[in-house]
């Protein structure tokens, strides 16, 4: 028996032993000579702080090898797995519990549509991604099954190709767009629930007229509906994210301590690791590129060149619709001008551990089928998949931009997404909405549209100078947190779902309180956890008296709060504990699920306090009782959890940004351990935004990069993304920039690094 044992733990040593020795040894090194066959001339790499990367190249298809090379060696298997995600060929990996993701893209065509894009490239646009993907297939070459240890397990990757590269721009515009679910969610409620009444869980949707954008809604439709919402899948699932937001802002020179344009943005998504932004900064010929590069294209997205800075937030504009069609028989359908076919292609999923899955894909005139029942299809229309997307050449123009000028044009070329480009060039600042927006017949995104109408169909595209764009403004200063930019009365219309702005205005408050402003101010504005939505509040909770002494005393240190969420502070906790009880009572008080809530929650819950008629709606009057008798609840549940002494409890206690990996976070039990993770202020209204997940207080969204930039010397730009450079989980630069992030920390990307931790020379 002791033989025995002795026998099994030494086997066990021996198999940990040789697992950390392939981990290491797929771990690449920060010195030494490659060759890489498509180089002009020497590429010289030299790794500053934290693994960040300083190339210079002889020129910018040099420099994409270069980049493609590098992105391939930090983070090979997140490229890999985002291939796969857009493919619909995850399941053949990780088996069932990805097949719903697998049929959604398929479903929506991401695959075809890369490779319709591809055929669009300009040949300059070209020659910079077959660079890139020579790069990273230098790198596969060169490791094989050691490029990243999880191929040890999966097998050496396949070459990478330049529609794999036009497939991370499809997998954004997809997550950067989401009204469709919206209007899934609407007509799902509208089998019990009058229209206008839905209109308020969604609090800036004002209902269109009965005879405009109305369907005539039966129980079908309904479920087709609730079929379609189970179909697409939705955060938490793997592979997903929440609702995308961001922060951007800028100041002319009249408002600058240097008499130069100073702008920052901070893109707002769903945490991950490896994160989605790889730190770099190129020279190569006349051209500096610095800032944040994304693992699978060779774009710069936000940051620097040597003229102008920029970054985006999203627009929220409605780019798709549900367009709802009368079944004709099995397979064909009601539309416009009569009976038509569903295009039909049968295709194959292979799953890991199963049999391959048949899955048919229909397809009709306004795009493929999501939700089907016996007597309706309900079809997904979305504005990126219905136009040629010229996206790359967009982006590969606006890192080139030498002006202002020159970046509006290049705004105009980039077709998809619908976002709100912030540019600063050394005279002027500029708010230019890229992408395509919907010109309907009918509705404004709302609600579903009948297929079956030609009046309801879509009359065209809004895209590039027909958008909104705001440049030079007399006031010097720009803010957008993703509330909407069009003016009132402007031509497009450009959707009724829109975000709160009450991260703007903490934004625009931080600006005024200075005549004129500095790289670091604007750094300590992006870490503002000061909430404008908790002070507009806290008057009407202040008047709110619960039922239970443990509540009385936990409401009563939200008197005199001034809405900051810090870590170490009861209050934040209190509060949004507080309001998401009172939210899931009244949602469950009308019978309408969690999971068909909306988005809009703050704005629903903002609206319950201060508008009579919804509070009349919803409460049934007053809401003071039901806000009263929810504080009873959700304060019993946090003493469980955190004792009986409201003073003790703390917001770092459960509200901590956990990045989950891709593969071993999913694993049970050590999958949160293994994550990085980190006690983060702030929650889903304050500038340096953390929002909680839906059923926990673990933060899922927040700023995944931090870029200011002086126009006045560019090289006294601060940068600070997360968690780290590396996409190995362990690796010593996988989440290193973890801790720096949540303090308010940056670093620069000037000409030569402050530090040298390696050099690298890539060869012809």
């Amino acid at each position: 028996m002791k033989f025995a044992v002795l026998a099994v733990v030494t086997l066990l040593i021996a198999a940990v032993l040789a697992a950390g020795t392939l981990i290491l040894v797929t771990m690449p090194g920060q010195s030494g000579r490659f060759r890489l066959p498509g180089l002009t001339a020497p590429v010289t790499v030299t790794f500053g702080p934290r693994g960040v990367p300083f190339i210079r190249a002889a020129d910018t298809d040099d420099a994409a090898e270069a980049l493609g090379y590098l992105h391939a060696r930090a983070r090979l298997f997140q490229m890999e797995l985002l291939r796969r995600a857009a493919e619909g060929r995850l399941s053949a990996w990780f088996g069932k519990r990805t097949l719903g993701v697998d049929e959604h893209m398929r479903t929506m065509g991401f695959e075809a549509a890369a490779i319709a894009s591809e055929r669009h490239l300009s040949p300059k646009a070209r020659s910079l991604l077959a660079a890139y993907a020579r790069g990273v297939n230098a790198w596969i070459a060169q490791r094989g099954r050691l490029s990243a240890w999880e191929f040890l397990i999966y097998g050496k990757p396949r070459p990478w190709r330049v529609r794999d590269s036009l497939l991370w721009g499809e997998l954004l515009a997809d997550e950067l767009s989401g009204n469709a679910t919206v209007e899934l969610e609407r007509l799902a409620l509208s089998r019990h629930m009058p229209r206008a009444k839905i209109g308020q869980l969604w609090p800036k949707v004002s209902p269109p007229p009965p005879d405009t954008a109305r369907l005539d809604h039966a129980p079908g439709e309904a479920r087709a509906a609730l079929a379609a919402l189970a179909a697409i899948p939705r955060f938490p699932t793997p592979f997903t994210g929440p609702r995308t937001a961001s922060n951007e802002w800028a100041v002319a020179g009249p408002r600058s301590a240097t008499g130069a344009p100073l702008l920052a943005g901070d893109p707002h998504l769903g945490f991950q690791f490896p994160g989605l932004w790889y730190l770099a900064r190129i020279d190569a010929g006349d051209e500096t590129l610095a800032g944040a590069t994304a693992p699978g294209a060779p774009f710069l997205v936000f940051g620097h060149n040597r003229r102008i800075a920029w970054t985006f937030t999203n627009n929220g504009a409605a780019v798709q619709d549900i367009f709802a069609f009368r079944r004709v028989g099995k397979t064909h359908y009601q539309g416009p001008s009569g009976v038509l076919a569903f295009g039909i292609e049968r295709e194959t999923i292979k799953v890991a551990g199963h049999k391959p899955v048949p899955f048919v894909v229909r397809t009709t005139i306004d795009g493929p089928v999501v939700g089907l029942r016996k007597h309706t299809a309900l079809a997904l229309k979305a504005a990126n998949l219905t136009h040629d997307d010229r996206a790359a050449d967009g982006l590969m123009r606006l890192d080139a931009a030498p002006s202002l000028h020159d970046a509006e044009d290049a705004a105009a070329a980039i077709t998809t997404p619908v976002e709100n480009l912030l540019v600063a060039s050394r005279r002027r600042i500029g708010l230019i909405v890229t992408g395509c927006v919907p010109l309907r017949g009918a509705g404004d995104g709302a609600w579903p549209l009948d297929g079956g109408k030609s009046s309801d169909q879509w009359i065209g595209l809004a895209c590039g100078k027909a958008l909104p764009r705001i440049i030079a403004p007399p006031s010097n200063v720009l803010v957008n947190t993703n509330e909407q930019v069009a003016p009132k009365g402007f031509p497009v219309d450009m959707g009724a779902d829109q975000f709160g702005d009450w991260r703007s205005a903490a934004i625009r408050a931080a600006l005024a309180r200075h005549r004129t402003l500095t790289v670091a101010e604007f750094v300590a504005i992006q870490h503002d956890v000061v909430s404008a939505y908790a002070q507009q509040l806290l008057p009407v909770l202040d008047a709110i008296r619960p039922n239970t002494t443990l509540a009385r005393r936990a409401v009563n240190l939200l008197h005199g709060w001034n809405g900051t969420m810090r870590r170490r502070m009861p209050q934040p906790l209190i509060f949004n504990a507080w309001l998401r009880a009172f939210r899931h009572d009244v949602l469950a008080r009308n019978h309408v699920p969690l999971a068909l809530a909306g988005p809009a929650h703050m704005q629903f819950v903002q609206a319950l306090l201060t508008a009579r008629r919804v509070a009349k709606n919803w409460c049934g009057g007053d809401c003071g009782t039901l806000l009263a008798q929810s504080a009873d609840r959700a304060m019993a549940a946090l003493a469980k959890h955190y004792g009986g002494d409201p003073k003790r409890w703390r917001w770092a206690g459960p509200h901590r940004a956990v990045f989950p990996d891709m593969l071993l976070g999913q694993l049970p039990l050590i999958g949160r351990y293994i994550s990085p993770s980190i006690a983060v202020p702030g929650d889903g209204s304050t500038v340096d935004r953390s929002v909680p997940a839906p059923n926990s207080w673990i933060a899922v969204q927040g700023p995944s990069y931090r870029g200011v930039y002086d126009l006045a010397d560019l090289d006294r730009s601060r940068f600070i993304m997360t968690p780290g450079q590396s996409g190995d989980i362990f690796s010593p630069e996988a989440r290193d920039f973890l801790k720096p992030w949540r303090d308010g920390r940056t670093i620069a990307l000037p000409a030569k690094p402050l530090q040298v931790r390696g050099t690298m020379t890539l060869i012809p």
